[in-house]
Protein backbone atom coordinates (compact mmCIF):
# COMPACT_ATOMS: atom_id res chain seq x y z
CA UNK A 1 0.00 0.00 0.00
CA UNK A 2 1.47 3.35 -1.06
CA UNK A 3 1.49 6.08 1.56
CA UNK A 4 0.20 9.35 0.15
CA UNK A 5 2.54 12.33 0.60
CA UNK A 6 1.54 15.04 3.03
CA UNK A 7 2.04 18.64 1.84
CA UNK A 8 1.81 21.67 4.10
CA UNK A 9 2.23 25.36 3.31
CA UNK A 10 2.67 27.79 6.19
CA UNK A 11 2.56 31.47 5.38
CA UNK A 12 2.67 34.32 7.84
CA UNK A 13 3.89 37.91 7.75
CA UNK A 14 6.33 37.93 4.80
CA UNK A 15 7.56 34.34 4.79
CA UNK A 16 6.23 31.04 3.50
CA UNK A 17 7.41 27.53 4.40
CA UNK A 18 6.67 24.49 2.20
CA UNK A 19 6.76 21.17 4.08
CA UNK A 20 6.57 17.68 2.54
CA UNK A 21 6.09 14.66 4.80
CA UNK A 22 7.26 16.68 7.82
CA UNK A 23 10.46 17.96 6.18
CA UNK A 24 10.97 21.63 5.29
CA UNK A 25 11.49 21.68 1.54
CA UNK A 26 11.56 25.40 0.80
CA UNK A 27 11.49 28.71 2.68
CA UNK A 28 10.47 31.88 0.83
CA UNK A 29 11.43 35.12 2.54
CA UNK A 30 10.46 38.75 1.90
CA UNK A 31 7.30 37.97 -0.08
CA UNK A 32 5.85 41.16 -1.52
CA UNK A 33 3.92 42.19 -4.60
CA UNK A 34 4.51 45.31 -6.67
CA UNK A 35 1.37 46.58 -8.37
CA UNK A 36 1.48 47.96 -11.91
CA UNK A 37 2.36 51.66 -11.92
CA UNK A 38 3.10 51.71 -8.18
CA UNK A 39 6.61 51.24 -6.79
CA UNK A 40 5.28 50.43 -3.30
CA UNK A 41 5.86 46.85 -2.14
CA UNK A 42 2.77 45.34 -0.52
CA UNK A 43 2.89 42.25 1.72
CA UNK A 44 0.93 39.22 0.52
CA UNK A 45 -1.86 39.30 3.09
CA UNK A 46 -4.83 38.25 0.96
CA UNK A 47 -5.62 36.62 -2.34
CA UNK A 48 -5.97 33.28 -4.04
CA UNK A 49 -3.97 30.13 -3.43
CA UNK A 50 -3.09 28.04 -6.48
CA UNK A 51 -1.92 24.43 -6.29
CA UNK A 52 -0.06 23.74 -9.51
CA UNK A 53 1.85 20.57 -10.41
CA UNK A 54 4.99 20.66 -12.52
CA UNK A 55 5.35 18.00 -15.19
CA UNK A 56 2.67 15.51 -14.12
CA UNK A 57 -1.01 15.26 -13.39
CA UNK A 58 -1.80 15.56 -9.68
CA UNK A 59 -4.99 14.96 -7.73
CA UNK A 60 -5.39 16.63 -4.33
CA UNK A 61 -7.53 15.15 -1.60
CA UNK A 62 -8.64 16.65 1.69
CA UNK A 63 -7.35 20.19 1.18
CA UNK A 64 -7.74 22.16 4.41
CA UNK A 65 -7.08 25.85 5.05
CA UNK A 66 -6.57 27.04 8.62
CA UNK A 67 -5.58 30.43 9.97
CA UNK A 68 -2.46 30.71 12.12
CA UNK A 69 -1.11 33.44 14.41
CA UNK A 70 2.39 31.97 14.73
CA UNK A 71 4.52 29.30 13.13
CA UNK A 72 4.64 25.99 15.01
CA UNK A 73 7.90 25.73 17.05
CA UNK A 74 9.17 22.74 15.04
CA UNK A 75 8.70 24.66 11.77
CA UNK A 76 10.54 27.71 13.17
CA UNK A 77 13.48 25.49 14.11
CA UNK A 78 13.55 23.42 10.91
CA UNK A 79 13.26 26.52 8.68
CA UNK A 80 16.07 28.24 10.63
CA UNK A 81 14.08 31.41 11.09
CA UNK A 82 15.87 34.59 12.12
CA UNK A 83 14.04 37.22 14.21
CA UNK A 84 14.04 39.57 11.19
CA UNK A 85 12.01 37.00 9.18
CA UNK A 86 9.05 37.58 11.48
CA UNK A 87 9.00 41.40 11.33
CA UNK A 88 5.87 42.83 9.75
CA UNK A 89 7.38 46.01 8.31
CA UNK A 90 9.52 46.25 5.20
Amino acid sequence: MNKQPNFELYTLVRTAVFVVNGHVLQVLRNNFVELSGDSTLYPLSAGQIQLQPEGAEVFYRRVEIQGIDAYPPDILKAARFQPSDLVTSR
